[in-house]
């Protein structure tokens, strides 16, 4: 069952199985960065407002950037 949990008003954690609806409905409402989080591929994908993607694997690491300056989350701590 998919889930969504916001982080704060302008980021977003999502999880792919079962989302109804799709990223870009929450960068178009204004959030700035929408972290779409596949346990089965074992990747996070980080949509930004800007247009731009990153991919992460269970080595990389979440970054709030300037949305949520100083928040830092390891994947292996959320994909394993």
């Amino acid at each position: 069952m998919g889930s969504s949990r916001p982080i704060s008003g302008t980021t977003s954690a999502i999880s792919c199985a079962g989302m109804g609806w799709g990223f870009a409905d929450w960068l178009a409402a204004g959030t700035k960065i929408v972290w779409v989080v596949d346990p089965e591929r074992r990747e996070v994908r980080v949509y930004r407002q800007d247009g731009s993607l990153s991919v992460l694997g269970n080595s990389g690491s979440l970054d709030g950037e300037d949305v949520l300056p100083g928040f830092t989350c390891p994947l292996m701590n959320v994909l394993s």
